[in-house]
Parts: C-alpha cells; structure tokens; sequence
C-alpha cells in the first residue's frame, strides 16, 4: 500500500464491481457481433459459390454451342450424356476441400475450377434430342448446421444455342 504526502492511500488497479461491469459490456457486445459475423461468412461462401457456378455455366454454355455435346473419349466421340460426380466427394462442410479436376469426366470441360471449394460440384444431364438438358448442382454445409445448402443451374438448348433455363436454391439459412 502506498501513501500520498497528505496521507491518503493511492489508488491502484480496478475495483471488483468496474472489472465486472467492463466483462457484462463486451459480453453483450460480443453476443451481438457473433451472429452477424456468422451471417456474413455465409454470404460471402454463398457468393463464392455463385461465382463459381456462373463461371462453369460460362464455359459449358461455350462448350455445348461448339461442339454440340461434350466429348469423353480422346477419340472425340460425342455423347448424349454428362456425368460429371461429386467434386470434391461429400461430405463437405465448413472447412475448404481440394478440388481435383483430374477426378472422373472432369478433364473433359474446358473450364476447371483451381484450388480448394466450400461446396461439391455435379454436373449431369443429356446434351442431344428433344429433352436435352444440363444441370450444374453445389451441395455445401457452409453454416455448420449438419444441412446440406443445395444450389441447381439447368441449362437448355433454345433457338440454336444452349442458355440457362431454371435455377433453384434450398437450405439458406441466413
């Protein structure tokens, strides 16, 4: 303890009540942070994913008016069909997968995805006759909630060339 000149104890530290008080304020502070942190990661993920998907559409889109179909033979034999499985394989979640553009058909569109992804990509359908149609899907838990977030792009022929025709999202949380 020390003493000032008029011999009046000196104040030293924080007394019990103001270090709780300074506690209760950031904890209310940070409870309000948390959740609108949470909702901006999902939005930004959300985003990204968006992004992606638009950039492989671009290039299936490119690919299916010039060639018609996507090749899947180093022959270069057109087919009916695309079937482009999970990449990366499910499950994913909240932490960044590799993406492999090796895996599967893959290497047979034009436009690959480098790095590592939030979501598992699919691409499937038939790319000749009347029913012709190919669909872009992104399955992610990237809240956390153990629920996958789905996202589908369906693209169509239409007067000569191939658009997108439907998109469908379910599992947002935010």
């Amino acid at each position: 303890m020390t003493r000032t000149d008029n011999g009046t104890r000196a104040r030293r530290g924080f007394t019990l009540v103001e270090v709780m008080v300074v506690v209760s304020i950031l904890g209310i502070l940070s409870s309000l942070a948390v959740p609108a942190y949470k909702g901006m990661v999902f939005k930004a993920r959300k985003a990204e994913r968006d992004q992606v998907m638009q950039t492989l559409g671009t290039g299936l889109v490119a690919q299916l008016n010039n060639e018609g179909a996507l090749k899947v033979n180093a022959r270069g034999v057109l087919t009916r069909s695309v079937s482009l499985a999970a990449n990366p394989p499910l499950p994913v979640g909240t932490v960044r997968k590799p993406f492999n553009p090796q895996l599967g058909n893959w290497p047979q569109l034009q436009v690959q995805l480098k790095g590592s992804t939030y979501y598992s990509w699919t691409i499937s359908g038939t790319t000749t006759g009347a029913g012709a149609r190919v669909v872009i899907t992104a399955r992610g838990d990237v809240d956390g909630n153990r629920r996958y977030n789905v996202k589908a792009v369906t693209y169509a022929p239409a007067a000569g060339s191939w658009s997108k025709v439907s998109e469908v999202e379910s599992g947002d949380r935010f």
